[in-house]
C-alpha cells in the first residue's frame, strides 16, 4: 500500500469504460466529478504516434501547440498569456509567480499575504500545501496565509444555505472588509479561491456576486487567482468560470489568473495551465529573464492529446447537457424531501452538473457502504470546521454522472443514490445527532 492510501481500503482496478470501474470487487459506476471528463474520450493509439514519446515543452513551436494555446486563450483572456505546467499544483505556483512579477513592478509593500477559504485544496507542493486548508492551517516558512471562515464559528455547524446572490451578503466579503478596515488586508495581497470548492463551506457563488467580489478586490489592489483544477476543463460542465462571468455581464470583473488542470486531458496525461490576464501576462513579458518553467507542460504529445480531448468534450457537452441538468434537478428536488425528514442532519447544494451532500463525517461510512452495495462510487472529501468548544468534521459527497452515460442509466444511478441516502439515514446509530454537534 502506498502511503497516500494510508488507513484507506484500496481496490485494484483492471479497467474503466463509460464511467464504470472494473475490479475484483465487481463493477462500480463512478459518479464523482472526475467522471465528467475522464470518460468522454477514447485515447488515440499510443504505439507509433507522437504520444509514444515525451518531448520537452520549451525551445520549439508547432502547429498543434499554437492551435491549442490560442483556443484556450480565446475562451478566457484573448490578450493574456499562458504558463504551462504538468500538475495542478505546479500551475498554481506558476500563477502565484506571475502575479508576484506584477506585484514587484507595482512596488507594493513587502510581506504580502495569501487569503484562502477554509476547506479549499490548492495542491500538495511545498508552497501550495500552505494554501490548502481542509485540515486547518499548515505553516510554510516565509509564506503568510490567512484563512477565511464562511460558516459561523460562534454557533453549532449548519450546512450552507443557497449560494449568495449578492457579494455583500457573503461572509467572505465581510471578512475581507473587516480585514481591510483593520489594516491586515493590504494592497498587493492575494485572494485564492476555488470556483466550485470540493470541501469548502459554500459550494458555488452566483456569477454576479463573484464578479462584484473580484471588482472590490481589484479596486483595492488585491490580486485574485481562481483555482479550477477540480472544476475547469469541462469537469463541471464549463471550460472556465471566466465564460460564466462574461455571460452574466460583458463588463464583469475577471480574476488576474485562473488555473485549469486534469480536465485538459481527461486525467490521461499530465498537463495544466495558468491562464493570465492581459496585465499579468504583460508584466511577465517585460521581464528580461524567461518565465519559470514547471516540468514538461505543453509538449507536442500533450498538445496533440489535449486538442483531441477538447473537441470530444465540447461535442459531448452540447449533446447531453440540458437533459442531464433536468435529471439532476429532479434528483435534487427528491433529495431535499429526504433532507427535510432528516431534520437538518445533512445539507444539499447543486449545480446543473453536480449534487453535493454535506454531512457529519461519522455518517460518511454508512452512506458510502450503501452506495457501494448498489454499485456506485463517488468522490468524498472531509473538512474540519471550528465551532464553540471544538470542531465539526464534515464529509462532502460529489455526485456528478458522466456525460457519456445514457439518460436512462443516469436516472437509475441517481435514484440508487437517493435510496442509499435513505438507507444511511435509517441507520440512526451511524448519524451524529445534529442538535448536539
Amino acid at each position: 500500500m502506498t502511503l497516500r492510501h494510508h488507513h484507506q481500503r484500496v481496490s485494484e482496478l483492471t479497467n474503466k469504460a463509460r464511467g464504470r470501474f472494473v475490479s475484483a470487487d465487481g463493477e462500480l459506476l463512478d459518479l464523482s466529478g472526475g467522471a465528467l471528463a475522464q470518460t468522454l474520450i477514447g485515447l488515440p493509439a499510443l504505439e507509433g504516434s507522437i504520444l509514444s514519446t515525451v518531448t520537452p515543452s520549451g525551445g520549439f513551436e508547432s502547429a498543434a501547440k499554437r492551435d491549442y494555446e490560442s483556443t484556450l486563450l480565446a475562451r478566457t483572456y484573448p490578450d493574456g498569456g499562458a504558463l504551462w505546467a504538468s500538475s495542478g499544483s505546479d500551475a498554481i505556483e506558476a500563477a502565484l509567480w506571475a502575479v508576484h512579477v506584477l506585484r514587484g513592478e507595482l512596488g507594493t509593500e513587502p510581506g504580502h499575504r495569501h487569503w484562502v477559504r477554509r476547506g479549499g485544496y490548492h495542491g500538495n507542493t511545498w508552497l501550495t500545501r500552505a494554501l490548502s486548508t481542509r485540515a486547518g492551517k499548515q505553516s510554510v516558512p516565509g509564506v503568510t496565509v490567512e484563512i477565511i471562515d464562511e460558516h459561523d464559528v460562534t454557533a453549532p455547524y449548519r450546512p450552507a444555505p443557497s449560494p449568495p446572490s449578492d457579494h455583500r451578503e457573503s461572509r467572505i466579503f465581510h471578512a475581507l472588509l473587516r480585514a481591510s478596515n483593520e489594516g491586515s488586508l493590504r494592497k498587493g495581497d492575494s485572494l485564492i479561491l476555488e470556483s466550485i470548492p470540493s470541501t469548502g463551506y459554500v459550494f458555488e457563488y452566483e456569477p454576479n456576486a463573484l464578479s462584484a467580489l473580484l471588482a472590490w478586490c481589484k479596486a483595492r489592489g488585491i490580486f485574485t487567482i481562481i483555482d479550477e483544477v477540480a472544476a475547469g476543463g469541462f469537469r463541471h460542465g464549463r471550460f472556465s468560470i471566466v465564460e460564466t462571468l462574461r455571460q452574466a455581464s460583458p463588463t464583469a470583473a475577471l480574476p488576474d489568473a485562473i488555473v485549469v488542470g486534469k480536465g485538459l486531458t481527461s486525467g490521461a496525461y499530465p498537463l495544466s495551465v495558468a491562464l493570465l490576464s492581459e496585465e499579468v501576462a504583460a508584466a511577465v513579458l517585460r521581464r528580461k529573464e524567461k518565465a519559470l518553467s514547471f516540468t514538461h507542460g505543453l509538449s507536442e504529445a500533450a498538445a496533440t492529446l489535449a486538442l483531441f480531448v477538447y473537441h470530444r468534450q465540447t461535442g459531448a457537452l452540447s449533446d447531453s447537457a440540458a437533459q442531464r441538468a433536468l435529471l439532476l434537478a429532479e434528483s435534487t428536488r427528491r433529495l431535499k424531501c429526504i433532507e427535510r425528514e432528516s431534520r437538518g442532519q445533512f445539507g444539499i447544494a447543486s449545480s446543473p452538473t453536480t449534487i453535493r451532500l454535506d454531512l457529519p463525517a461519522e455518517s460518511s461510512r454508512a452512506l458510502f457502504t450503501a452506495m457501494n452495495a448498489r454499485g456506485l462510487w463517488c468522490y468524498v472529501g472531509q473538512t474540519s470546521f471550528p465551532v464553540p468548544g471544538g470542531e465539526a468534521r464534515r464529509s462532502f459527497f460529489h455526485v456528478c454522472p458522466p456525460f457519456d452515460l445514457a439518460a436512462e442509466e443516469t436516472e437509475r444511478a441517481l435514484i440508487a443514490f437517493e435510496a442509499s441516502v435513505s438507507d444511511a439515514l435509517a441507520e440512526k446509530s451511524a448519524w451524529t445527532n445534529y442538535q448536539s454537534t
